[in-house]
């Protein structure tokens, strides 16, 4: 039996797992995998540790052919079309699952000590029956046919606007993951890019010391070989070309490792080059393919232009030749005429429709730039709250700054804060009154302009400027009262101290007023005009603020009103712009309108003219075939005549003899045989005019035989002439019959064209009637938007009466709020320093580790330092017991120079001395038994 198969495939928020296809013999288990069940690809388990073990049962019901799923209690829920199924650790009743549904196993889970995100699993399913045949999806399934259950489901699915929600919120957590992976690759990179030069420094400075520490090694061991053996002069050559070549690599590796990081330098220049390349070759071919297309763009536009300008002289040659020709070709004509016409009022039917398009979108333009300029307003009386409020702040902290004495001072200034509040609040209310009284004057500004009345927004425009003045010398008037209210509360508060400090003097001291009473008064005087001038100077200073403050609210009255005036220009300016266009819209109209009826008159009148000119062809038809029946019966009934009388003067004459004169039938007969193709051609009279010539010549005379010969042929000629006539007439009444049909044929096919020409009219009419009721239309919408506009207004203010006394509310709660903010910034600034700390002791850690292995790394090199050390000290101890045993060597050999005459070694020693490679040599002579036996010990040079 083949089973159903489901496919699961990641999804991009997705904990990263390859393809899975599991096939449903059985309910297949959905969980976290752990050493007896591992994660692949048949199963549905996966390696990620936000899943329960047993988190879900999948299985394919095979009775009603469906797809169930179903959470076995997990901890953080199983989610079809981000809807929970059940809430941890509850089991939920079977869910269907339809083909191409998005099914999350598990959340994010974060780990606040290491701050590590867990993905979930969050994978699209495509499910296929045991046939092979995909299931159907979710927006092919009807809630009619579905279980009880099933239905639930479906009644809890999202709707469009939630999966697009759903959708939207994916794909930020794909973009908040993709860009925390990026930063943590980014803090990797650092980390290895430093641990790597880090590393690479030691490496490359412990490089360079082995090589060298390795260099001299084996320099030694070379020497000691070299000089433990027996060694000639070639083999002495051979170790200084070695020692030679030797330092010849060493400098070649310098040189090379030099070029190389000239090589790195250079690559990289290169690749930095070649990419600015591709970028200024991809940008040429951008540019290039932009010219290709301008320049087809061009052709196109010349050709059609051409094409244009031929079809023109088309269609006056046509129209010239249908002029001179008439007929067909005047009718084909007219019809492309009346064909390119209906093209003509389409495309301008299809431009009026582009200019109401662009009517519409111009007044939402309008409409968005009127709300901007009501943002602006708000955002500017929210600056100006903002400005009344630090001005009423700075007050109450001058005043509490300036409190000196007992508790009872102090509750008098509160009182006069609480009061100087009041008044700052009846101010405040005063100005947004006032500005209230301008967004009216605004509004009713823009209505204005939008109804066109220029010298009414001039005079709005003074009322402005007069309300802004207004609104100035408010502001100041009030700041300079309160200015001065200051300074004479600081004045009586001053003097108080002053009897204050007086009266405890007077109390404390008075065996110094009896002593030196002028003293003390001066010195009291002293201190009097101290304290004076230091006032006079806090409220010179004060007066200086509350001046610059009123500077600065002038400055932004000032801006506000160059806004406003430059938001009415550019309104008006609209307003301008579309007057004229609506203004050319009409005058287009009216020219459509003109040319439809000149169209249209155009037409009836080369209709009645074709009318005419076919009614005059049929007459002049009929006449010529009238006229032709005519000649042919009168030919009919002369040649009859001229029958019988032939036949009746030929039975007259045959009993006279042959001496009677001539007979003038035959002579008749005669000159008729001769004018047989004259009397075809011509007229009756042609016909009768061999009959007046026979009787004027009787005397004519010719034998019986002759006579009846020609008789004979006349005959003939006369029947074929007769026949010839039939022929003409069947020809003539079958052409006849042609120009009948076709004239019949020219008639039907006239009145055709004219019900199109009239059917276009009508249907061009009912066109320009439609766009006439859009127009209207987009009037009446223009109307209603106007009228949303006043009724938003009206809202607009409501909301601002009704967050007047929102604010006069939550001013009770701002001391609060200003305390518990307080309070917050000191709990952010702990957690921050919290933060600081442990990013400290984060990077003290890595600093720390570091340290580490650059100590383990110091401890190697001390201990491969204390090794070379240890090598050189026993190398120099060699030396020494090798420089004695070359001076007691030194010595035998002198007495041995001195004994033999063998060459001696001296000349080896120079050379070797000379080339500078060897530092230390040996040579011993010995003589044994007879014979001379070399050695070499040790000689310091």
């Amino acid at each position: 039996m083949p089973s159903a198969l489901v496919v699961f495939t990641s999804r991009p928020n997705s904990h990263p797992f390859q393809e899975r296809h599991v096939y449903l013999d059985e309910p297949v288990k959905i969980g976290r995998s752990v050493a007896r069940c591992r994660s692949a690809q048949n199963n549905a388990i996966f390696d990620c540790k936000v899943l329960s073990r047993n988190h879900a049962l999948l299985w394919f019901d095979r009775i009603t052919g469906k797809f169930y799923l179903q959470d076995t209690g997990s901890s953080n829920g199983t989610f079809i079309n981000s809807q929970r199924l059940s809430q941890a650790g509850e089991d939920s009743p079977p869910s269907q699952v339809l083909s191409g549904d998005i099914i999350q196993f598990g959340v994010d889970v974060t780990e606040s000590s290491r701050s590590v995100t867990h993905g979930c699993v969050v994978s699209s399913v495509r499910l296929f029956l045991p046939d092979g045949v995909e299931a159907c999806k979710r927006s092919d399934v009807t809630p009619a046919s579905s279980p009880p259950s099933v239905k639930k489901v479906l009644s809890d699915a999202p709707s469009v606007y939630s999966q697009e929600l759903f959708q939207l919120s994916q794909y930020l957590q794909e973009a908040l993951q993709r860009e925390q992976m990026l930063e943590q690759k980014l803090v990797t990179l650092k980390r290895m890019l430093a641990s790597t030069q880090v590393a690479s420094e030691n490496s490359w400075q412990a490089l360079v010391d082995e090589d060298q520490l390795l260099s001299r090694l084996e320099v030694m061991g070379n020497m000691l070989q070299v000089y433990s053996t027996n060694q000639s002069e070639e083999n002495l050559r051979e170790l200084v070309a070695l020692q030679d070549q030797h330092s010849y690599e060493t400098k070649a590796k310098d040189t090379l490792r030099r070029v190389l990081g000239e090589k790195v330098e250079v690559s990289r220049t290169l690749a930095k080059v070649e990419r600015n390349l591709s970028n200024a070759q991809s940008s040429c071919c951008h540019l290039q393919r932009l010219k290709e297309r301008a320049e087809e763009e061009l052709t196109e536009l010349a050709n059609k232009y051409n094409t244009a300008v031929n079809l023109i002289k088309d269609l006056t040659n046509t129209l010239k030749a249908c002029y001179w020709h008439g007929g067909a070709c005047f009718h084909s004509r007219v019809e492309q005429q009346q064909e390119e016409e209906t093209q003509r009022l389409l495309r301008e039917k299809e431009e009026l429709q582009l200019h109401v398009s662009s009517m519409g979108e111009r007044e939402q333009a309008l409409q968005a730039s009127s709300e901007l300029t009501n943002q602006r307003l708000s955002s500017l009386q929210g600056l100006l709250e903002q400005l009344q409020e630090k001005i009423v702040k700075s007050n109450i902290l001058e005043n509490l700054l300036l409190k000196n004495g007992g508790d009872g001072r102090f509750i008098h200034q509160l009182l006069e804060c609480k009061r100087r509040k009041e008044i700052l609040d009846d101010r405040l209310l005063k100005i947004q009154n006032a500005e209230d009284i301008r967004s009216d004057q605004t509004e009713k500004l823009k209505g204005r302009l939008l109804n066109g009345h220029l010298q009414n927004i001039m005079d709005e425009k003074a009322l402005l400027k007069e309300v802004q003045m207004d609104v100035a010398e408010w502001a100041v008037s009030d700041a300079l009262s309160s200015c001065k209210d200051h300074t004479t509360e600081h004045s009586t508060v001053s003097q108080m101290d002053e009897l204050e400090q007086s009266k405890s003097m007077n109390k404390d001291t008075p065996l110094v007023e009896e002593t030196g009473p002028g003293e003390q008064r001066s010195i009291e005087a002293e201190q009097a005009l101290e304290r004076l001038s230091a006032q006079l100077h806090d409220a010179q200073d004060q007066v200086n603020s509350s001046q610059r403050k009123c500077a600065e609210l002038q400055d932004v009255l000032e801006k506000e009103r160059r806004e406003t005036q430059l938001l009415s220009q550019d309104s008006a300016n609209q307003i301008q712009a579309l007057q004229a266009q609506v203004q050319k819209l009409k005058g287009e109209v009216k020219a459509l309108r003109a040319e439809r009826e000149s169209v249209a008159t155009s037409a009836q009148e080369e209709v009645l003219l074709v009318r005419r000119a076919m009614e005059a062809s049929a007459g002049e038809q009929e006449r010529e075939r009238a006229s032709m029946k005519e000649g042919l019966a009168s030919v009919t009934a002369e040649m009859e005549r001229w029958r019988q009388r032939g036949r009746l003067r030929a039975g007259d004459q045959e009993p006279e003899g042959p001496s009677a004169g001539p007979d003038p039938a035959l002579c008749a007969g005669r000159a008729a045989a001769r004018r047989a193709p004259e009397e075809l051609l011509g007229p009756a009279d042609g016909v009768r005019s061999p009959a007046l010539r026979q009787g004027r010549a009787p005397g004519e005379s010719a034998a019986p035989g002759e006579r009846a010969a020609q008789l004979s042929g006349s005959g003939r000629l006369l029947a074929h002439s007769v026949t010839a006539l039939e022929q003409t007439q069947g020809e003539l009444e079958r052409r006849l019959a042609e120009q009948r049909d076709q004239h019949q044929k020219d008639t039907a096919r006239l009145k055709a064209q004219q019900d199109q020409a009239a059917n276009r009219i009508k249907g061009l009419q009912r066109e320009y009637e439609d766009t006439q009721g859009q127009l209207d239309e987009v009037k009446q919408r223009c109307c209603e938007v106007e009228q949303e506009k006043i009724s938003l207004a009206e809202e607009l203010k409501q909301c601002r009466q009704s967050l007047l006394q929102q604010k006069e509310r939550t001013s009770q709660l701002e001391n609060t709020k200003a305390q518990l903010i307080q309070v917050k910034q000191k709990c952010s600034e702990v957690e921050q320093e919290k933060l600081s700390l442990s990013e400290e002791l984060q990077k003290c850690k890595e600093n720390l580790k570091q340290l580490q292995e650059k100590i383990s790394q110091y401890e190697e090199t001390e201990v491969q330092l204390i090794q070379v050390k240890q090598k050189c000290c026993e190398a120099e101890q060699e030396k020494l017991s090798l420089s004695e045993e070359l001076e007691q060597c030194r010595a035998s050999l002198r007495q041995l120079q001195e004994r033999s005459s063998r060459p001696s070694l001296q000349p080896i020693l120079a050379v070797l001395t000379q080339r500078g490679w060897l530092s230390w040599a040996s040579a011993v002579v010995v003589m044994v038994a007879g014979g001379l036996l070399y050695t070499t010990l040790p000689e310091t040079i």
